[in-house]
């Protein structure tokens, strides 16, 4: 060895990949001794070879022995298969048409420290190798370039679409930097996909709309603002805001402009007038979302509007009754007992709840939709009336409200042991405790129904009236022409100008909805045309009849008649006489009194 120091060993600084450490060698101590040490320092387990850099042929050439070693001199550690690798690279036994990857097939073998107790000293002990462990090494492995971009393909298809060609393009050319991603197609399709958005793809919709790197990805005005009414409303009065005060700015700027150019200070003026434009262009997007804010209240009072007039359409059906007489009828077969019998009037325990009270099955209820009875005035109940002398009944103990209600203006009882005449008794007698009268608006028309009904053995009502409810229309007729007539009818028509009329006048009172079921696309546009047209006529109309009055006025009159007819016919209608008719010298006297009325000129030429 050259240049030894006198302790005999020499310090050299070895380098393997990234790593470099220095390493001490014995003077006696041989090549494969170095290498052992070196081995150890980088714990190596495979063959390596060291080289040593020479400087005349200017590359790393391969160390021979440790004679040629100098202190503080710089080696190279080369393991075998990366020997093995560059040496196949240098003489060109490696295909051209594939690739190589470095792939860790195990982990490194570590050393662990130990801890000594020496007379109660604790101290770090010397290492322990761990067992039973996989030394990382790395292999050279050779992928054929058709099997890498057949085994990466993500799109199989046969006919691949522009973009599923740029995105098995993008995944080969990442495989061939990472042969690893082959095993997880799910991170390679993602890499693949982001490489491809970030080359800048030309897409369908202009930008990409994916949730991970698109246009999904940004986040997205609120839509709150147009639906919530709450919201709606401070927005719209933060808008009217903003802008009365940008109009009231416009306003002073265009006043301080005005200023600026008659004192001929042009450069501020300018100046001003930028600020007038870029104050209009916040102006004009505050009324924009102010429109559309405005459109958005519209609807949602439209649409409650419509819900309303919904639910009281619906009301008034479920209170419509299907009896022909405008009244629900409840009776059973079973005639109704003779024997009536009152209770006493101390012994009534009837319920204040509302009236009118129906039975189900030994008697006959009715409900009415409109009570217009009034109220008459608070009276007792005189001692000597004949429906309260009867004797007592045990209905008088009973709840006459317990039952079942069919809808707002029907309630049925479940009492079956009364007959008509008591439940007649029964309601006399409830609305005099409660209602504080003899016959309120409520109960009169229940007893005037009562006294109507006749009973008829053998004829179930209940049947009769379901059997006419089959027969009652649920929805009205339909008014007005059809599509179809009046199709035909445009068609008798012989101009345009006609068609239009009678499309015009079939759709007055109908909406741009209804008349567009008719066929008529642009209801007010052809209203817009025919209106325009009956101005003109009407306008042409006064100007020929203010013509005709001056014409009367600058007449020279060629005789006392003359001058009295002509007198007379002011403040009259004027009426054109075609030249033919003004050639007819006989005309009948009668003609001329039923003309009498009007003044006839000659139309001029």
């Amino acid at each position: 060895m050259e240049d030894i120091p006198e302790n005999e060993f020499i310090k050299v600084l070895v380098e393997h990949g990234e790593r470099r450490k220095v390493v001490s060698i014995e003077k006696d101590e041989n090549l494969d001794q170095v290498k052992n040490k070196v081995k150890k320092n980088f714990e190596i387990r495979g063959a390596i070879v060291l080289q040593e850099y020479d400087e005349e042929w200017e590359a790393w050439l391969d160390l021979e022995n440790t004679q040629s070693l100098r202190h503080q001199q710089k080696l190279k550690c080369v393991a075998t298969a990366d020997k093995e690798e560059q040496t196949a690279l240098a003489d060109g036994k490696m295909s051209t048409t594939s690739t190589a990857a470095s792939v860790d097939i195990g982990s490194t073998c570590k050393k662990q420290l130990t801890i000594s107790k020496v007379r109660n000293k604790i101290s770090l002990g010397p290492e322990v190798a761990k067992t039973n462990e996989i030394e990382q090494q790395h292999q050279l492995v050779q992928f054929s370039t058709d099997d890498l971009r057949k085994k990466s393909e993500i799109y199989h298809c046969t006919n691949p679409t522009r973009y599923q060609q740029s995105v098995n393009d993008a995944v080969f050319e990442l495989c061939k930097g990472d042969p690893v991603l082959v095993l997880s197609k799910g991170k390679l399709f993602e890499e693949a996909r982001k490489k491809v958005d970030s080359v800048g793809y030309d897409y369908v919709k202009k930008v990409s709309r994916s949730n991970v790197y698109g246009s999904a990805s940004q986040p997205r005005k609120s839509k709150r603002k147009y639906i919530a009414a709450d919201i709606r409303a401070s927005r719209i009065k933060e808008l009217s805001n903003s802008i009365s005060s940008l109009s009231e700015t416009i306003e002073l700027l265009t006043k301080q402009e005005q200023h600026y150019s008659n004192a001929e200070k042009f450069l501020q003026a300018a100046e001003i007038n930028s600020s007038i434009l870029e104050k209009g262009k916040q102006k004009w997007k505050l009324e924009k979302e102010m429109k559309m804010l405005s459109k958005a209240e519209s609807k949602s009072k439209s649409s409650a509007k419509k819900k309303c007039k919904q639910q009281k359409r619906n009301e008034k059906q479920s209170s419509v009754n299907v009896s022909p007489s405008g009244i629900n009828m409840y009776v059973t077969s079973s005639a109704p007992s003779t024997n009536v019998q009152s209770s006493d009037p101390n012994e009534n325990d009837t319920d204040e709840r509302p009236w009118p009270l129906l039975r189900e099955d030994a008697t006959v209820g009715m409900t009415i939709n409109t009570h217009t009875s009034s109220v008459s005035p608070p009276t007792t109940i005189v001692e000597g009336d004949s429906d309260f002398q009867k004797s007592p009944k045990k209905y008088a103990k009973q709840n006459l409200t317990v039952g079942r209600k069919l809808n707002a203006d029907t309630f049925v009882t479940c009492i079956k042991d009364m007959t008509l005449d008591e439940y007649s008794v029964a309601v006399k007698r409830h609305c005099n405790d409660c209602h504080k009268v003899r016959s309120c608006s409520k109960c009169k028309p229940v007893l005037e129904a009562i006294n109507e009904i006749e009973y008829v053995d053998g004829l179930d009502f209940t049947k009769l009236a379901s059997c006419v409810a089959k027969y009652v229309p649920q929805n009205c007729l339909s008014s007005g022409i059809d599509k179809e007539n009046l199709k035909l009818l445009c068609e008798l028509a012989s101009s345009e100008k006609d068609r239009r009329l009678i499309r015009v006048a079939s759709c007055q009172g109908k909406s741009g909805n209804e008349a567009k079921r008719l066929g008529v696309s642009n209801l007010n546009k052809e209203k817009k045309m025919i209106y325009d047209a009956m101005q003109e006529y009407l306008e042409i109309k006064q100007a020929v009849n203010k013509i005709a009055q001056a014409k009367i006025v600058n007449m020279e009159p060629d005789n006392d008649s003359d001058t009295t007819t002509c007198d007379s016919s002011e403040g009259k209608l004027c009426v054109w006489i075609a030249d033919d008719e003004s050639e007819e010298q006989n005309m009948s006297v009668t003609d001329k009194e039923n003309r009498r009325d009007s003044t006839y000129f000659t139309k001029p030429s």
